[in-house]
Formats: C-alpha cells, structure tokens, sequence
C-alpha cells in the first residue's frame, strides 16, 4: 500500500471514510455509530493500513519497512500531539502497586491509547493518574467496554516512531500499537 497515496486518500475523503471507520462497537451491539474527531479517524485509518499490510509480510525487514512508512503518514496526520475529545472504549481501569490510576482506552480493533502502569516506566511522562484529582475519581467511575470522551495529550516517540508507543515487539508496535496518553479529561459518552 502506497502510504502516499493512503493520506491524500483520507484527506480527501474524510468525510466519506469516517462513518465507516467509527462503528466502534456497534457490529453486535446496541450502541449506535459515532462520528470521530478528524485526527483520530487519520490515526486510525492510517495504522489499520499498516495493520492490513503487515499481516502479508513475510520477515521481519519487510515489517519494519512497514512501520517507518506508517510512522511517517502518522507524523502527517496528525496536526497535534493534544487532542480533544476523543471517542474510545475502556478497556482497563486499573492501578499500580502505588494506587496511581492506569487506564487503558480501545480506539479501534487492536489500536490502544494508554497510561504506563508502573512509576518507573511512568518516570518521564507522568501519566499514571493521581489519587484524589478530578481526572481519578471520573475515571474510577468508568467500567470496562463503556465507550467514552478523552482528551489529553500523546507523547513525541524516538528512533523514528511518530507518537510513544509501549510494545516491546516489532510485530506489536505494528499489529497492535499501544500509544502511550497523559489523559486530561474523561467522561462517559
């Protein structure tokens, strides 16, 4: 898949794709669509393009080959590293060892948007959610499979990720990317 081409794609059919791309849920559920912010409807579509293309690689180069061309349609489609409200699903609420909040949000099929859920991986980011803020007690409202509003912000990667992201495999970063989020808002949708 030409990524290229998969950007102009989407930034000329925004409009058309996005109600495809955000049933989030509602395949087999009662829930109804819902329309998604522009930047997370590019995010998402650009890694399911990836996701769909790695699935045919046959070695690991090829997969990397695969990553540095979505890190780069990512880096150009996404306008900022802060957004507002976003729709996903919870996926974990949870806390570390310390009482910290973890929160774990499912944006599409295999596309995650994540707290780190320990103090040392947490060290430089600083989004475990702390006890006792407005941000903890919404969250530890919220249930598994509740969809929801977030806003927040993600984190600039390194080596030539576009956003932060935990996987520690290669195959993972690709098929199943958890991007790394200091949650700033939260509240049922």
């Amino acid at each position: 898949m030409n990524y290229k081409y998969a950007e102009k794609q989407i930034d000329k059919n925004w409009m058309f794709c996005i109600p495809l791309v955000i049933a989030l849920g509602a395949c087999g559920k009662s829930e109804s669509p819902v329309i998604l912010p522009l930047d997370e409807a590019r995010l998402i579509e650009v890694v399911s393009l990836a996701q769909a293309e790695s699935k045919k690689a046959e070695n690991d180069m090829q997969t990397g080959g695969i990553k540095a061309k979505r890190d780069e349609a990512l880096c150009r489609a996404i306008t900022s590293l802060a957004v507002n409200n976003w729709i996903g699903t919870i996926n974990k609420v949870n806390s570390n060892s310390d009482g910290k909040g973890v929160l774990e949000i499912t944006i599409s099929k295999d596309v995650k948007i994540k707290t780190w859920n320990n103090a040392f991986s947490d060290s430089r980011e600083n989004t475990l959610i702390a006890q006792g803020s407005p941000l903890f007690e919404a969250t530890s409202r919220l249930k598994s499979g509740q969809r929801v509003a977030f806003s927040g912000t993600f984190f600039k990667g390194s080596e030539g990720d576009c956003l932060r992201e935990s996987s520690l495999t290669l195959r993972g970063k690709v098929q199943d990317p958890e991007f790394i989020f200091r949650f700033s808002e939260i509240s049922a949708s």
